[in-house]
């Protein structure tokens, strides 16, 4: 996927936005991906919340799958948070990628090939 960087007008009036490092917009016009960084008990965390432009739903996730290999890296893993109903903020169509150095996840591929066998 291509991407062209730029930098919202909204980023400068949304104030729970103020940790934003980078943005982007998918050269085909359909995505737009911030990126931050937030300190979290002592864990550097990075986000991406990305978004479809026009705030439909994002139903394919091989676009969220290169879209995190692009600007976080292949090798790295990274998790979407649901929050417990309480914790929720907003109900948009905005996606949550989060990732940390260290961040160990369950093999998924040895789970499924277990599961298989079983």
């Amino acid at each position: 996927m291509k991407y062209n960087r730029y930098c919202p007008s909204t980023l400068e009036k949304l104030p729970y936005l103020k940790n934003i490092k980078r943005c982007w917009q998918t050269e085909d016009g359909i995505y737009d991906i911030l990126y931050e960084v937030v300190d979290y008990n002592e864990i550097k965390c990075k986000h991406l919340l990305i978004q479809r432009i026009d705030n439909e739903p994002i139903r394919n996730y091989i676009d969220l799958q290169e879209i995190k290999n692009d600007l976080l890296g292949e090798d790295v893993e990274a998790v979407e948070v649901f929050p417990k109903k309480c914790d929720l903020l907003n109900g948009a169509n905005v996606y949550h990628l989060w990732t940390w150095d260290g961040i160990v996840l369950p093999n998924l591929k040895y789970i499924k090939d277990r599961l298989k066998n079983s």
